[in-house]
């Protein structure tokens, strides 16, 4: 009994630690220190210099509301063109050979975006899980993030590609950051 106690009180002072490290703001704190911690979290994105693949995958009723696959990649490819200018987009969907060959790679060159939009009810309240990755063939997750909401059908036809706007935003300065110093 002492003993998982034990581990329970280590693990409960390491996350209590880790989030004071990442959440609260130290006497030094600075931006200077957190565009260095963003710089080491995503460091691998220095290795990518093209994108390869943007998809969007839509689950529980996304398509019954009237989420259509083709439009939310259309509306991602389209804003990733936005804000992320001067990085290529080299479309290897269409391709399974050169996609088996990345992968079977590992390739850290080529990037890769995946979103996971789950809406569950047919009626309000309407709830929804939306997840962005961002990575290489190496490793597809350098960068996640996620949001939960609820709204209208009519709310989340909206509220749906103006949250995947916001991701790419935020994911363009992770990406950019990391960059900044070889540019």
């Amino acid at each position: 009994m002492r003993y998982s106690l034990f581990n329970s009180s280590l693990i409960f002072g390491l996350v209590l630690i880790q989030w004071t490290v990442l959440c609260c703001p130290a006497a030094g704190d600075s931006a200077a220190d957190r565009e260095e911690a963003a710089r080491f979290l995503y460091r691998e994105f220095r290795d990518v210099k093209t994108f390869g693949m943007i998809a969007v995958s839509l689950v529980g009723q996304a398509e019954q509301i009237g989420l259509k696959t083709d439009e939310m990649t259309q509306h991602a490819k389209a804003k990733f063109r936005e804000y992320f200018s001067g990085v290529r987009l080299e479309d290897i969907s269409g391709d399974s050979n050169r996609f088996l060959s990345l992968l079977l790679k590992r390739d850290r060159t080529v990037g890769n975006i995946t979103f996971r939009i789950w809406v569950l009810g047919e009626e309000y309240p309407l709830v929804y899980h939306i997840k962005c990755d961002a990575g290489n063939f190496d490793n597809p997750s350098i960068w996640t993030e996620e949001t939960l909401g609820h709204g209208t059908k009519a709310g989340l036809k909206e509220s749906i590609p103006a949250i995947i706007d916001e991701m790419l935003k935020t994911l363009a300065v992770a990406f950019f950051k990391v960059r900044a110093l070889e540019m």
